[in-house]
C-alpha cells in the first residue's frame, strides 16, 4: 500500500487519467475531488462491498447502461477554487 500525504487543494494522479484532489480538511474528515473517465467504476469501499454481498445474495438489480441519464459527479471544477488570471 502506498502512503501519501497531501495538503487541502493539493492532487495525486492515478494511472494515466484518474486525478484525486483534496478539497476540504476538516477535523478527521478529508473532502476528496476525483475526475475520472465514465468507464472508471469509483466506489466508497463500504458501498462497493455492500453491492458484492448483494450480487452475492442474487439481490442485484439491472446494471446501468452506458447512456444512463443519472448525473454522476465527474469532474472537479465545482470544488476546486477559481484561479485569478494575470492581469
Amino acid at each position: 500500500m502506498l502512503v501519501l500525504t497531501r495538503s487541502a487543494q493539493q492532487s495525486l494522479v492515478i494511472g494515466q487519467d484518474v486525478v484525486v484532489t483534496v478539497t476540504r480538511i476538516s477535523g478527521q474528515r478529508v473532502r476528496l475531488a476525483i475526475d475520472a473517465p465514465a468507464s472508471v467504476r469509483v466506489d466508497r469501499l463500504e458501498v462497493r462491498r455492500r453491492a458484492e454481498r448483494a450480487a452475492d445474495a442474487g439481490l442485484t438489480g439491472p446494471e446501468p447502461s452506458e447512456d444512463d441519464s443519472r448525473p454522476f459527479l465527474r469532474s472537479i471544477d465545482r470544488f476546486m477554487p477559481r484561479r485569478k488570471t494575470p492581469a
